[in-house]
């Protein structure tokens, strides 16, 4: 496979100023203070990426990526470099603190919100009091300015949930004028919701994604229906295809908080090490020893032990 560096995506920082019951990060959360990637680094990568024709930047985040105290100049920066952001996602809960300018990106901005319900009670049972009229406070706002932000892809991202599942409409609903998309995925191991997920009742699942398809086609939703997509091969299955290979060796670039480089999240602390972006650039990173021994690897069948039961190699 040819090698093509189309993403990088950077660790801006970690922390949260939420305590959602089903985070996964929730003890850490707990127990570390927050922490962030210096603004002066985040540009450098962002101007190196530019330099290497990415297309596209992720910030994010072990947590909230707009808590970072200058998230606003890291989009800027972003815009300034010439290269599209996609920022996957957030808890929506600061979007009424962020000028809506900051989603002005010439190329492209592609900005994804985690809203798990329609209804406000369930929202703040999982979310904590307060958060509902926070996010749509911010959601608001921005949906004020779709108009003015031609570039902005504005989507929706919510877990079905048996215990949700009747509160998906209200929140398509909810969304006329305020997003251009609705993608529902599937519930995977999130804390807290033994025997929500609906992942092993294929037509139960098909039945709320025909409805829910109904109302987003009323209120001018487009909509991703992930739960359908990937019945059969769900995320979390084990089941593989012999002969599928991964392309994070060859398209992708992640920059842990720390600095350190692999090309996926799942390779990190796994001791396979690509450079670090505090004393090399990007393409020396991209073009050096750890990427190319990776690539060797994959193209000679070697797929390292951590990637062999890997939920996302396709």
């Amino acid at each position: 496979m040819e090698a093509r560096l189309r993403q990088v995506a950077v660790c801006i920082g970690q922390g949260c100023n939420l305590r959602c019951t089903m985070c996964p990060n929730l003890p850490r959360f707990e127990r570390l203070r927050p922490k962030f990637m210096a603004i002066g680094q985040i540009v450098r990568v962002f101007e190196w990426a530019a330099q290497l024709g990415v297309p596209e930047v992720r910030p994010h985040a072990i947590g909230e990526p707009t808590i970072h105290p200058g998230f606003e100049r890291i989009m800027a920066a972003a815009a300034a470099a010439g290269v599209g952001v996609r920022l996957d996602a957030t808890n929506g809960s600061r979007l009424y603190a962020i000028d809506w300018r900051a989603w002005d990106n010439p190329r492209h901005a592609a900005l994804v919100v985690s809203i798990d319900t329609g209804c406000e009670a369930t929202y703040e049972a999982l979310r904590g009091a307060g958060t509902w009229e926070r996010l749509w406070h911010g959601m608001d706002l921005l949906g004020q300015h779709l108009a003015d932000l031609p570039r902005l892809r504005l989507t929706v991202r919510a877990i079905l949930m048996r215990r949700t599942a009747t509160e998906l409409e209200a929140l398509a609903q909810r969304l006329e004028g305020r997003a251009h998309a609705l993608q529902v995925v599937h519930l995977r191991e999130m804390r807290g919701f033994d025997g929500q997920s609906l992942q092993g009742e294929p037509d139960a699942v098909r039945t709320i994604s025909a409805r829910l398809r109904g109302v987003c086609e009323t209120v001018g939703l487009d909509y991703d229906p992930v739960i359908e997509h990937t019945l059969g091969v769900a995320l979390g299955c084990r089941e593989r295809t012999e002969g599928r290979v991964c392309v994070a060796p060859y398209q992708q670039l992640r920059v842990a908080l720390t600095g350190d480089c692999a090309p996926c999240i799942n390779l990190d602390g796994a001791g396979i090490y690509c450079g670090n972006v505090h004393g090399s650039t990007l393409r020396e990173v991209w073009e050096g020893t750890g990427y190319r021994r990776l690539r060797y690897a994959y193209d000679h069948g070697q797929i390292p032990p951590v990637c062999a039961d890997c939920v996302v190699r396709r």
